[in-house]
């Protein structure tokens, strides 16, 4: 019964951070940790340290956010879930404007998932390195890369994904329209 109510508790903490009830998810943690714990059920408790990640990374809690992708991954004995801190990490390193440590968080949860079969996963991490490309200025890598993933995704007939790189490369190239036409 504790199993569940504390699964519960973090999906539950997931749907609320979607809603913007940031204060609701929070009040849960205490309950869903206490429920898993006794439960011993480790595997969720990997998983409410990812929800309070990204729970926080919403709040812009950018130093919360790491301690909690940090314990996710010391604690994870799943692939997916290793994948899933170590992006958010990612994620949050790219916010704070520490891009060599996102770049590397991006680049080894790629390497990770070329490991573990995950290729969906690699894929969601190469969109992050091109981003960071982009966000430092190599921006003729970045587009190269997205182009790479768009080809990859209609080979596969991915049609959302490959619209989805349609959607980043038309934002990159608008943003670089923007930048060349302001006035120095």
């Amino acid at each position: 019964m504790a199993t569940e109510a504390g699964r519960t508790m973090v999906g539950e903490m997931d749907n609320l951070s979607f809603l913007s009830r940031f204060e609701d998810a929070i009040r849960l943690e205490q309950r869903a940790r206490s429920a898993l714990e006794e439960a011993q059920d480790g595997r969720y408790l990997t998983t409410l340290e990812i929800a309070l990640g990204n729970l926080h990374y919403r709040l812009n809690l950018y130093e919360k956010s790491l301690l909690h992708y940090d314990s996710a991954l010391a604690k994870s004995d799943n692939p997916v879930s290793t994948v899933a801190a170590g992006m958010g990490r990612a994620h949050v390193l790219t916010d704070m404007n520490r891009f060599d440590e996102a770049m590397a968080a991006f680049e080894s949860t790629k390497a990770y998932c070329g490991q573990h079969g995950l290729a969906l996963w690699a894929d969601i991490a190469d969109r992050g390195i091109s981003r960071m490309h982009f966000l430092r200025g190599n921006y003729s890598i970045a587009l190269r890369m997205i182009e790479q993933l768009r080809q990859r995704h209609d080979s596969a007939n991915d049609k959302r994904r490959v619209a989805y790189c349609d959607t980043c490369e038309k934002r990159r190239v608008q943003r670089l329209d923007r930048s060349e036409n302001q006035c120095p």
